[in-house]
């Protein structure tokens, strides 16, 4: 056996360690706890994405309806707890900090003037609406018909799922066309973190 005092210095190497064979090594390992671990979360939990789902002839829309969620679509991801969607009302499916972003495409036919925004508004008490997000675009005359797009995003603290919601609207000088499909006006929504 080993005299009391234990190994003397030196006497076990690197190279007597990874010498030694598989077979000598038993026991299982200690289990390890997370419990004094901070600081980490679980990251990314829910991913979703909304399109209108059919072209729109609008001068202004406050909300805008007419959505269709993208789940079962090839290269359009969802993930976690989907968004639900009521007459242009768009809630939570938990708490969280959460990534709106509103991409608007529209087309125009031969117009003096086709200016357009798009904003995302937000409740915090499922009453008043504000914006809390803006872009806008325009489309210059040049007598034939047009596209174009605009782009808006917002970081929303949603604290309580029954209060915060969001809407879309758009207005423009004249009427023009929203455009449908997964690939022009959509919304997405993701949950960054917790609250």
């Amino acid at each position: 056996g080993i005299s009391a005092g234990g190994l003397p210095a030196g006497s076990v190497t690197d190279a007597t360690i990874a010498g030694m064979a598989s077979s000598k090594l038993s026991g299982a390992l200690p289990a390890i706890s997370g419990a004094a671990l901070t600081g980490l979360t679980a990251g990314i939990s829910d991913i979703d994405q909304w399109y209108l789902s059919s072209q729109q002839d609008l001068t202004s829309a406050d909300p805008i309806t007419g959505w269709t969620r993208s789940n079962n679509q090839a290269f359009y991801a969802v993930e976690g707890s989907a968004m639900t969607e009521s007459s242009g009302t768009f809630t939570f499916p938990s708490t969280g900090m959460w990534l709106v972003s509103f991409s608007c495409w529209y087309y125009a036919d031969a117009r003096s003037s086709r200016w357009m925004q798009s904003r995302i508004n937000a409740t915090s008490d499922n009453s008043s609406y504000s914006q809390v997000s803006a872009a806008s675009n325009a489309i210059y005359n040049t007598g034939s018909n047009g596209y174009n797009s605009a782009y808006s995003m917002f970081i929303f603290d949603v604290t309580n799922i029954s209060t915060h919601k969001i809407r879309l609207s758009v207005n423009s000088q004249n009427t023009l066309q929203y455009m449908a499909g997964r690939n022009f006006t959509t919304v997405k929504f993701i949950r960054l973190h917790d609250t």
